[in-house]
């Protein structure tokens, strides 16, 4: 059955509340999701984080109050757990309940951005819109590196995953190099990788050692008794 057919879109759309049609839209794609996996042999696990990623993504459309994105969080986690009570375990620790949309709005495009990088780089070596697909790389290394600033989500671990999936999608880092120095020639690289030892920067040290080192230096400033 198709979840988007006439009467379901009616039924959704006669909502007048923004939220409330959205919620309708995601509860009819969960309710098929089972049927689709099983059609296209689709690994389960695969299939439900790519929704996660997309409900991630809807949430821009509400805003940010906070009664809304709570009523979202428990709505979509509710909706998942229903349709898929074998796996809630895996569901309630992949899907982040932050009320910080920009947090969930980077993981999206980190998300995003590596599952489509095996085709960027196959653009790039045929030299199609070279510009652009270096444009986008050279956002989302920035974004790799800013969301290392941000102290309290690097420590909650909102982005364990998608840093994990970063290191792993560019863990061949000499050809990674090769290929974005030919091709991306005003990438910085070195926001990302460290071309001496020909790896990804251990940002995460590095911010360590940099406040441990700041504060030393403010703990010198301190006058003696």
């Amino acid at each position: 059955m198709n979840p988007w057919n006439t009467d379901v879109r009616v039924k959704c759309n006669l909502k007048s509340d923004k939220l409330y049609k959205m919620l309708c839209q995601i509860e009819q794609s969960l309710k098929y999701i089972r049927e689709y996996i099983t059609l296209f042999d689709v690994d389960i696990k695969m299939a439900l984080d790519y929704l996660i990623y997309w409900f991630y993504g809807q949430l821009n459309e509400i805003g940010n109050n906070v009664n809304n994105i709570n009523l979202f969080h428990n709505k979509v986690t509710n909706y998942m757990n229903d349709e898929f009570p074998e796996l809630q375990d895996y569901l309630n620790k992949k899907y982040i309940k932050s009320y910080n949309i920009k947090v969930l709005q980077n993981k999206k495009k980190l998300y995003d951005f590596l599952n489509y990088y095996i085709y960027i780089k196959d653009m790039l070596s045929k030299g199609r819109n070279n510009q652009d697909y270096c444009n986008y790389i050279g956002y989302i290394f920035k974004l790799y590196k800013e969301i290392h600033d941000d102290y309290n989500s690097m420590n909650s671990g909102w982005y364990d995953d998608e840093i994990e999936l970063f290191k792993t999608k560019f863990s061949d880092v000499d050809k990674e190099i090769n290929l974005l120095e030919e091709k991306c020639l005003h990438i910085n690289l070195n926001l990302i990788f460290d071309k001496n030892n020909k790896s990804i920067r251990l940002i995460e040290q590095e911010k360590s050692k940099e406040k441990v080192e700041k504060t030393f230096e403010s703990i010198k400033t301190i006058p003696q008794v």
